[in-house]
This record gives structure tokens, sequence and C-alpha cells, in this order.
């Protein structure tokens, strides 16, 4: 993975979380998507929930770039999403990446198919750990 797609991912993010109603938008997207996922958030503080989309996704921007093993930066969000706590289908994550790269085009006014390409290079090494975490740590 570039440095140049990860720097340009995280200006779209800057830019994206910059605007008001994005994530609102995002879960929009992905509910519209995977109509299965809504009901795992009908009891959640949606403000609360922002914010820690938005941790989220900072945190997998980074993630390539760790050095070392385990634990890694994503350990503690894969595991919160794995079969022992929510039960994530592996299955969401692509329609999750999708999701995203999609509000972002809708939110960030410099989008790019280049951009959606950084973003997509940018997240799925971190998706694909969140994703394999239960086969290859559980």
């Amino acid at each position: 993975m570039s440095s140049q797609a990860t720097e340009m991912t995280r200006a779209s993010v800057t830019r994206c979380v910059e605007r008001p109603g994005f994530i609102a938008a995002f879960y929009r997207s992905f509910f519209s998507a995977l109509p299965e996922a809504e009901p795992l958030f009908a009891r959640t503080d949606l403000a609360k929930q922002h914010k820690l989309i938005e941790h989220a996704i900072k945190i997998l921007l980074i993630f390539p770039q760790q050095e070392g093993g385990e634990p890694t930066l994503l350990t503690r969000l894969a595991r919160k999403h794995g079969k022992a706590e929510l039960g994530i289908n592996p299955a969401w994550y692509a329609p999750f990446l999708d999701s995203l790269v999609f509000t972002a085009s809708q939110f960030d006014p410099e989008f790019t198919p280049e951009i959606g390409a950084a973003w997509r290079e940018s997240l799925q090494p971190g998706m694909d750990y969140m994703r394999d975490w239960d086969r290859t740590h559980g």
C-alpha cells in the first residue's frame, strides 16, 4: 500500500467528517445495502456511535503501518465485532467499505475515482484483518 493512498484517504476523511451529516449518511447507505445490520443499532446512542466510527476509520488507516505482531491496533475492535461479542457476519465488511466509499463520494468536494481507489487501498488491509480475526485468532 502506498503512503500516497493513505495521505489521500486521510485528507478525504478529514473533509468528509468536517461536513455535517457524513456519518448519518454513511449509516443510511450501509443500512440500505445491508438491511439486516440495522437492528443491531436499535439501542445504540448514535451520537456516541458517530464518534466511534470516525475513530475506527482512523485506526483502519493507521493499521497497515503498524509494525510487529499481536496485539494490533485493531485487535480490540476485531474482538468486539467477532463471534464472542457482536457476532458481525464477516460478509458485512465489503458492504461496509462500499458504503464508506460511496458516502465519501457524496461528501468530499474533492472526491475523484483516484481518491475512491485510495480509500479502498488504505482501508482494505484493516478490513481484511477484522473480517478474518475469528478464524485466525479465535
